[in-house]
């Protein structure tokens, strides 16, 4: 059958979405994690480095810039090599590539937590002739871009070891070499544009070796008169293009704002906390059903860029109203970016999407889902349905990396106590929700606290990348429970 929009009349539903060691410290993925002041959250996702905390951020008015794109492994090359075409290199977002080098290399988001950053013989590739690592001549890049508010005049002021290339806007603005970083060690002064600027930075190490120590740099912008710090503001990637797919989205399905039954309303309140200590900007997109954020396709339905102060928090209630002033009756999903995902899950954004009805407010806190979660295929089992006079359960679902493509999916619902098992099969497409799964499979007769649904589907074709979620609502209050991906099991079979 084809799903076609419908007025909700239950919850909607979701997508669930200092002290270093000597010795290397893996992920869970096996890749060295950063050290120096670093979190490493590129493709492999690193944890916090040894010894460091969040609470160990920089102070909020230091102005120093902190976010980059970079690559862990140094590349070989001299300091006069043009390994990326320098000054030409155009915004990037994280998981691309750097330029258009031969030897360009793809980057990843970094964060500082410290004034400087540190390159050390953990970012010493790997020579595969030799079986050794390349601890000389080695190059590497960070990049970012701040937005400043007004045309301003500024002292770039640098502290590195070694040797150190700046580019402002494709434009070198410093050159130098020294042999061991101080903070402010030099300044040249550089104008910046309203808007975003660009800012590439090359270092050189000649020497690598574990006995050579870490290498450092520091970068921030100073008042040309008082010589102030100035507070710019920065991002991961939500500065990219916005027909650039950057991986630092986070998603979440069921965001509402409608009629429910008898009498009741649905409501979402959004709230989005910066917990950094500088300036950031954040994007949020909002999709109605049927839709899903496509990459380098379709507009979203609306969206703003919000800039963010240190520590600022800001909540919306009835967010798609207020935020986005849709004041039609509609559900659908946000699109978030401009965090780290772990952050969003640990709490800086929220989003509750809640019933109010005489018998009271009911709702649920809502989480959010990242670039790596979802899957192509092949199945996915949610346990603990219930149905009956008493309760009823909704089931949704919405792709992860963003397709607005259609996906055939079938779901059987089976009993555990009575074995009855029904199935259905259904179009869906974005972010799209089932109403009284029960009833949509032929099994609406039945009473149980204790059923299980086998979602199966294939989207290798299209990229697309699905989780499936259900809600069990009670009929009386409209209290939502909600229930994500259980353990995987084979039904038995007729």
């Amino acid at each position: 059958m084809r799903l076609r929009p419908v007025i909700l009349f239950g919850v909607l539903l979701v997508m669930v979405g200092s002290g270093w060691s000597i010795e290397p410290v893996f992920d869970n993925r096996g890749r060295p994690v950063a050290r120096d002041g670093l979190s490493w959250k590129g493709a492999d996702r690193g944890a916090l480095p040894v010894g460091v905390s969040k609470g160990s951020y920089t102070d909020p008015e230091s102005g120093l810039i902190l976010r980059w794109l970079a690559h862990y492994d140094g590349i070989q090359g001299f300091f006069e090599d043009d390994l990326i075409e320098e000054d030409s290199v155009t915004p990037v977002c994280d998981g691309q590539q750097l330029g258009s080098g031969d030897d360009a290399p793809y980057v990843y988001w970094y964060e500082g937590y410290t004034e400087n950053f540190g390159t050390a013989r953990w970012n010493t590739p790997f020579d595969d002739a030799t079986c050794s690592d390349i601890t000389n001549d080695l190059v590497r890049y960070f990049y970012t871009r701040v937005m400043a508010d007004a045309a301003l005049d500024t002292l770039l002021s640098l502290g590195h070891d070694d040797s150190m290339r700046v580019w402002v806007d494709g434009e070198q603005v410093y050159e130098g070499v020294d042999g061991e970083w101080a903070a402010d060690m030099h300044q040249v002064g550089v104008h910046l544009k309203p808007g975003w600027n660009s800012i590439l930075v090359k270092m050189y190490f000649p020497e690598l070796s574990e006995d050579s120590g870490t290498r450092y740099f520091s970068l921030r912008f100073l008042d040309a008169q008082t010589e102030d710090p100035i507070i710019l503001t920065q991002s991961i990637d939500g500065w990219c293009a916005k027909d650039g797919e950057g991986r630092t989205w986070v998603y979440a399905g069921g965001v509402a704002d409608l009629p429910g039954a008898l009498g009741s309303v649905w409501a979402s309140d959004l709230r989005v906390t910066n917990i950094l200590p500088y300036r950031m900007l954040v994007t949020i997109e909002y999709f109605k059903e049927g839709r899903a954020r496509p990459a380098k396709a379709d507009a979203p339905d609306a969206s703003v860029d919000i800039v963010f102060d240190p520590h600022e928090s800001r909540t919306w209630e009835r967010v798609l109203p207020t935020l986005f002033g849709l004041n039609e009756p509609q559900k659908g999903m946000l699109a978030i970016r401009g965090f780290d995902e772990y952050d969003c899950k640990r709490g800086a954004v929220s989003l509750r999407t809640y019933n109010r009805s005489g018998a009271g407010t009911f709702g649920m806190n809502i989480p959010f889902n990242d670039y790596w979660e979802g899957s192509t295929c092949c199945s996915q089992t949610l346990m603990g349905l219930r149905n009956g006079p008493g309760f009823r359960t909704n089931l949704a679902g919405f792709p992860a990396v963003v397709m607005n493509a259609e996906t055939e999916i079938t779901v059987t619902v089976w009993d555990m106590a009575s074995g009855e098992k029904a199935s259905g099969d259904f179009t869906v497409e974005g972010y799209f929700q089932i109403n009284d799964i029960f009833d949509a499979v032929g099994l609406g007769h039945l009473e149980t606290s204790d059923a299980v649904a086998y979602i199966s589907w294939s989207s290798s074709d299209t990229g697309a990348r699905w989780n499936f979620t259900a809600s069990v609502n009670d009929n009386i209050t409209s209290d939502p429970t909600f229930i994500s991906e259980g353990p995987w099991f084979i039904i038995p079979y007729d």
